[in-house]
C-alpha cells in the first residue's frame, strides 16, 4: 500500500464538531493508485469512553457509500438525506472504506437508491461478501485490511466504465469547482445533456445532480463555519456569498433542512459542547 495516514486531519469535511473537541479519533488514509476509481479513502474511527458516558457522533454524509467493519459484521451504508448520527459508548473502533462516488454501483447488485442511509448487512450485496467479511475480520492490522480490499477489487476484474468516469468527473465539479453554481455549468463543462446526467446520477448514485451540488455547497459552508466557531465570529452573510448561496436566508434554510437548526444555533452548540 502506498497510502499514508493523514497525521493532522484538522477539519474533516462532513464531521459536525470542532477539531480537538471530538470524543473520538478519526484517521483517514488515501487508497493506492490501483483503487482511486473505487475508493475515496480508508478511515478508522476509535473511541474510549468512561463507563456510563456516551457521545453522539454527527456526520453530514458525502454523496457516496461506505463499507464498515464493525462488531456486528460488515455493513454497507447508503447516503442519509440528513445528518447521520451514531451513539458511541465504551471502547471500540470501526474500520471504514468510503467508496468513491458511483463505485458501489459496480460492487453491488442492488439499486443504489435502495441502500439505507442507516446501514444494512453487506455480505449478501457484495460478490463473495461472506468471504470478504471473514477475511477482513481475521486480518491482524488495518494495513492488511486495506491490502485485502485492494486484492478483492482486483479479483473482481472490474474496470472503470466510461459512465463511471463521467459521473465521478461531474461529482468533482459539483462539489469542488468554484466555476459551478448551477447543474447546467457541469453539463457545459463535460459535454453531455442534462437528461443524460440525470440518468447517470440516478443509476450510479441514486441521487440527482442538484442534490449533490447542494450537499457539496453545504459541506463547504459548514467547514468554513467550523473553522470560525472558536473565534465566536459568525459572518453568515459572507459565508453564504462565498459558497454560492443567493443570500443568508438560503444558507439558513439548508441548515434547518439538513442539520435541524439555523446556523447560529448550531454554532452555539459547538462552542458550548463539552
Amino acid at each position: 500500500m502506498n497510502g499514508r495516514a493523514d497525521p493532522d486531519p484538522g477539519v474533516v469535511r462532513g464531521v459536525l464538531g470542532l477539531p480537538g473537541r471530538l470524543r473520538f479519533r478519526l484517521t483517514r488514509i488515501p487508497p493506492p493508485d490501483s483503487l482511486t476509481r473505487f475508493v475515496d479513502c480508508f478511515w478508522i474511527s476509535e473511541w474510549d469512553l468512561a463507563a456510563g458516558r456516551s457521545v453522539t457522533a454527527r456526520i453530514l454524509p458525502h454523496p457516496t457509500v461506505n463499507l464498515t467493519l464493525e462488531s456486528t459484521g460488515l455493513v454497507i451504508t447508503g447516503v442519509a438525506p440528513g445528518v447521520f448520527t451514531r451513539t458511541l459508548t465504551g471502547r471500540d473502533r470501526v474500520f471504514g472504506i468510503r467508496l468513491r462516488a458511483g463505485a458501489a454501483r459496480l460492487l453491488t447488485g442492488a439499486p443504489i437508491g435502495s441502500l439505507s442511509g442507516t446501514g444494512q448487512p453487506a455480505e449478501t450485496l457484495l460478490v463473495d461478501g461472506p468471504a470478504l467479511a471473514a477475511t477482513l475480520r481475521r486480518a491482524p492490522s488495518d494495513a492488511v485490511r486495506m491490502a485485502t480490499f485492494a486484492e478483492y477489487v482486483d479479483g473482481l476484474g472490474l474496470a472503470p466504465t466510461t459512465e463511471l468516469i463521467t459521473v465521478q468527473q461531474a461529482v468533482g465539479l459539483l462539489v469542488a469547482d468554484p466555476r459551478v453554481s448551477r447543474v447546467r455549468h457541469v453539463v457545459e463543462l463535460i459535454g453531455i445533456s442534462e437528461r443524460q446526467l440525470q440518468r447517470l446520477f440516478a443509476d450510479y448514485l441514486g441521487l440527482t445532480p442538484g442534490w449533490v451540488l447542494r450537499r457539496g455547497r453545504l459541506h463547504a459552508a459548514v467547514e468554513r463555519l467550523i473553522e470560525l466557531a472558536d473565534r465566536h465570529h459568525q459572518p453568515l452573510a459572507r459565508v453564504a456569498a462565498e459558497f454560492g448561496y443567493a443570500d443568508q436566508a438560503h444558507l439558513t434554510n439548508d441548515f434547518r433542512r439538513y442539520l435541524g437548526m439555523p446556523p447560529a444555533s448550531w454554532l452555539a452548540s459547538l462552542i458550548t459542547e463539552e
